[in-house]
């Protein structure tokens, strides 16, 4: 279990303060999200599931798959995002970095099983955050930075 949840009055005192734009901020991290998700689900080469209409969410983040990419070449395509400012995670690497993580790296189960299709969904799956200083945009030249570099890894 992630016991990461613990609270000091500092925090607390900061988190209490942003409740009242709670609404404000769900709403702008959704419009963001959306934003990016209506690229990268036209872009060639990255697959992300459509959201069910009826699903409450809060778009602070963006998991999609890009798919024409070889395992071994994801390092370099995320790198060379990261030269060019955008930050992505890859669910596929063998130790977490940040929040993304994979199964099989919760050290706290003894038995851990095998499942390679998890593995395999996992291998081309990348995570970006979408911090609430990014405007309409950042988004589009975001999708762009990574629609070239997705273009530059499979060439």
């Amino acid at each position: 279990p992630n016991y990461s949840g613990r609270m000091d009055h500092l925090r607390a005192a900061i988190l209490r303060a942003q409740l009242p734009l709670i609404d404000t901020n769900i709403e702008r991290w959704n419009l963001l999200y959306d934003r990016l998700f209506n690229r990268f689900y036209t872009m060639d080469g990255v697959t992300i599931p459509p959201r069910k209409q009826e699903e409450f969410y809060v778009g602070s983040s963006i998991q999609f798959r890009v798919n024409r990419i070889e395992e071994s070449n994801i390092p370099g395509f995320v790198a060379a995002c990261a030269r060019r400012g955008v930050e992505l995670k890859w669910f596929g690497d063998d130790e977490p970095k940040a929040f993304t993580s994979r199964y099989d790296s919760w050290r706290y189960i003894d038995d851990m099983p095998v499942l390679p299709n998890t593995l395999k969904m996992l291998a081309n799956t990348l995570d970006m955050r979408i911090p609430l200083t990014f405007d309409a945009e950042d988004c589009d030249i975001i999708a762009d930075i990574i629609a070239d570099e997705l273009r530059a890894a499979t060439q």
